[in-house]
């Protein structure tokens, strides 16, 4: 007996999740206040926002600029074209 061909490919199922999960960390991070980088002790970790959903990025001391504008999931999903234009 032959499998049904599913109408959603894994691509439009796994894009689906991807973009659920984004939602659900735009409303976790939306009164999420910036870390003031400039308020840390010398050698601390340096803090930034992603400019889509808000999320915390964390990089040593010692980053060579430009500093990230996305975190992973959202880097990930810019790659893949699957950030929606007004989350840009």
């Amino acid at each position: 007996m032959t499998k049904p061909v599913s109408p959603v490919s894994d691509e439009q199922r796994e894009k689906k999740t991807a973009l659920a999960a984004l939602a659900k960390r735009k409303e976790e991070n939306k009164n999420k206040k910036p870390v003031d980088n400039s308020s840390l002790r010398a050698g601390s970790s340096m803090y930034f926002q992603c400019d889509v959903c808000k999320g915390e990025i964390v990089l040593p001391e010692d980053y060579q600029p430009p500093r990230p504008r996305l975190c992973t999931p959202c880097e990930r999903m810019e790659r893949r074209g699957w950030l929606p234009k007004e989350g840009i």
